[in-house]
């Protein structure tokens, strides 16, 4: 992109057939390059029709250039200030890199003929001439535009604000990590580098602040983070970051020095502004229905530190501690940069200082399952080339997909609703799922390990196929619909017991219980049981109870009793 070879301008209402309402701006395509420095060879007004001035450009050799708004007024986008190195730190959590002025200040649509610039000056020559010798005893720039031989020679070019002239280090020379460096952080910052293809990333830069006295870089927080925050997992070990932890401070500052003969002035130190980066994703694990009673499926939800499970910003976002296994090649939504295109491991990152599992060895994102207690199988999981033991008790490296991308019609990847965590209005999340069944509809329990670049993340779910409803006995009497297996027997039913699974997970309240009473309406009779009476010939007449009918439970109290019963017992 070369915006500032024609690059629209402001201007007074010339070539317009009436004036235009005051406040409005008006722009028109420059005939020759809108190039800085202000020079007095610039024609003001002539240049930009191409028709007179001597400044010559460099930007495109052999031609003029215009360096002066002809809008009628002296105002702030006349301003004349030099350009003056700007050495920029960051330390704590973070990197920068730099950031092209023209991607900042403009209007209309990016990479259309309807992008304009209006805050000139986007490209200038530094030494201003090319009769300013840029090196010299004692002194000189950090650029040379124009070297021995003019426009167009040997020289660096225009300099494009706001490029970086000097990369992990201030203009003296000096970084925290030098470009070359093999430490564990340099060795992280190369791989950064080479992921974003962005030569600039660094903790130390040095940019030219253009003549409005202004520069900028960008900061990201994902380079040295501070998980202390986060919640460490008790089953797996790892930090467990929610939405909104925070994961490290950046700390930025900017020294500012005299363009030319540096050390004729001191340099200027800034403020330092402080960064706090906080964590943008989630992982969680929910239990969702099957297509039946004797099915569940239990489902890992993701979204990476930046809160991204797929690229959905149509901008190559680069997600460098992704949560998706891997892009869906065949979408033509978005191209996702997803977790095996990184690869933060301790090969690659072992320097002066061992890395050990800095980023857990950088696994591609994936989700071990476990049946550990109770009756039930796997039967199948949202991957088809994850493994299902012969037991079909666990499922291993099950990679997630993201919702976005998928099309379960096309694809039979059967997606569930998003991540209670999840931000209102989102459209995209990571999932993996596995599908259990239990045919006697009895209770499991799931553990699922999530193998995460901050560590192994575990979950532990409880997985009640029987469902349950709960009642409040109170002293003396209650009367209770009974919502239970249908002819149970009433030893099974208070003991929270029972063959082929009548009543599993039932809680055993026979030690609170005196007295049932059941009413027989064929017999028109009432029916008692009574657990003391047991052996007793004749006293326990109520042997087992029906589904729907209503019962009277006598308790020894004071206190009452909860009592809680399987319900979708078939």
């Amino acid at each position: 992109m070369t915006p500032c070879a024609s690059a629209a301008r402001r201007s007074s209402s010339r070539g317009l057939t009436s004036a235009p309402a005051a406040g409005t701006p008006i722009f028109y395509a420059s005939a020759a390059p809108f190039e800085g420095p202000f020079s007095l060879l610039d024609i003001v007004g002539l240049a930009a029709e191409g028709k007179g001035g001597a400044a010559l450009s460099n930007y495109v050799p052999g031609s003029i250039r215009d360096t002066a708004d002809d809008d009628g007024d002296v105002d702030m986008w006349d301003a004349p200030m030099p350009p003056a190195p700007v050495s920029v730190a960051i330390r704590g959590t973070g990197f920068i890199k730099e950031v092209y002025k023209s991607d900042v200040y403009y209007l209309g649509t990016p990479n259309s003929v309807a992008q304009v610039y209006p805050n000139p000056y986007y490209i200038e020559n530094i030494p201003g001439s090319p009769f300013i010798p840029a090196v010299v005893a004692g002194g000189g720039y950090l650029w040379n535009s124009w070297a021995n031989d003019g426009p167009g020679g040997d020289g660096q070019g225009v300099y494009r604000y706001w490029e970086a002239v000097f990369v992990a280090t201030n203009s003296e020379g000096f970084g925290e990590i030098a470009y070359t460096s093999t430490s564990t952080d340099g060795r992280e910052l190369n791989l950064i580098r080479d992921y974003y293809e962005d030569w600039t990333i660094a903790r130390d830069l040095v940019v030219f602040s253009d003549n409005h006295g202004e520069f900028m870089v960008t900061a990201n927080g994902d380079f040295k983070t501070d998980l202390t925050a986060c919640t460490t997992n008790v089953l797996a070990g790892g930090k467990h970051c929610k939405t909104g932890d925070k994961v490290g401070t950046g700390t930025i500052t900017a020294t500012v020095d005299y363009p030319d003969f540096r050390g004729k002035h001191f340099p200027v130190l800034s403020n330092a502004a402080t960064v706090t980066w906080l964590w943008g994703g989630y992982k969680d694990v929910t239990v969702e229905a099957g297509e039946t009673d004797q099915y569940k499926y239990i489902v890992f939800h993701a979204m990476d530190r930046d809160g991204f499970c797929s690229d959905t910003t149509g901008l190559d976002a680069i997600l460098l501690h992704s949560v998706l296994s891997e892009s869906d090649s065949s979408s033509t939504l978005y191209e996702s940069f997803d977790d095996g295109d990184t690869a933060f491991t301790i090969a690659n990152m072992t320097g002066s200082a061992p890395s050990n599992a800095r980023h857990n060895n950088d696994p591609i994102e994936n989700v071990d399952f476990l049946i550990d207690s109770g009756e039930g199988i796997i039967i199948g999981s949202s991957d088809p080339y994850a493994t299902i033991n012969d037991g079909k008790q666990f499922a291993t490296d099950v990679w997630t997909f993201s919702t976005l991308e998928n099309n379960p019609a096309v694809t039979g990847i059967k997606e569930f609703p998003f991540s209670p965590l999840a931000a209102t209005g989102a459209t995209d999340e990571c999932q993996a799922w596995i599908k259990v069944s239990n045919s006697l509809l009895g209770i499991l329990n799931v553990l699922a390990i999530a193998n995460d670049d901050e560590g192994n993340i575990g979950f532990d779910k409880i997985i009640d196929l029987t469902n349950t409803t709960s009642y409040t006995l109170n002293f003396r009497w209650s009367l209770v619909t009974w919502a239970g297996a249908d002819a149970i027997s009433v030893s099974d039913a208070i003991k929270g017991t029972g063959t082929s699974g009548k009543n599993p997970g039932g809680n055993d309240i026979s030690a609170s219980v005196t007295a049932i009473y059941g009413w027989d309406a064929a017999a028109q009779q009432w029916l008692g049981y009574f657990p003391s009476g047991v052996n007793v010939p004749g006293a326990n007449d109520l042997v087992s109870l029906k589904t729907g009918s209503g019962f009277w439970i006598a308790i020894t109290g004071p206190s009452s009793v909860t009592w809680t019963i399987a319900s979708n017992v078939n």
